[in-house]
């Protein structure tokens, strides 16, 4: 049951992304929106089985080009968006408050520092 759970109904139906890039000389910024669709969670009885709702989740960019180094900061999920937590019976004692079955983790917000180098 939990198995075929995990392949029928485990995954978002749907997932929808909208990314804008915008350049201007040596500096250019990235936006990126994206929505998972609920998912379900099929427990060893359906009293266990608990559906996630859909979330959103913002991403963000900003580059500087300077000759052939790139330096670029950003941020995934900058609203620091968590899936819903797991009922009590599923948290392993409280143990384990978000699903590991989220499409987009469960770690929230992440900050990134990135420095490149290309030569030609």
């Amino acid at each position: 049951r939990t198995e075929v759970g995990r392949l029928v109904v485990g995954s978002p139906r749907d997932k929808f992304s909208a990314n804008a890039i915008f350049r201007t000389g040596p500096f250019t910024f990235s936006a990126m929106a994206t929505r998972y669709g609920e998912f379900t969670v099929r427990g060893a009885t359906t009293a266990l089985d608990q559906t996630f709702s859909a979330k959103w989740l913002g991403d963000l960019s900003a580059g500087y080009k300077f000759g052939a180094f790139d330096f670029t900061v950003g941020a995934d999920n900058v609203f620091d968006t968590y899936p819903d937590e797991v009922i009590l019976a599923n948290s392993t004692g409280g143990q384990l408050p978000y699903s590991g079955s989220s499409p987009f983790g469960f770690n929230g917000a992440f900050y990134w520092a990135k420095l490149g180098y290309s030569w030609k």
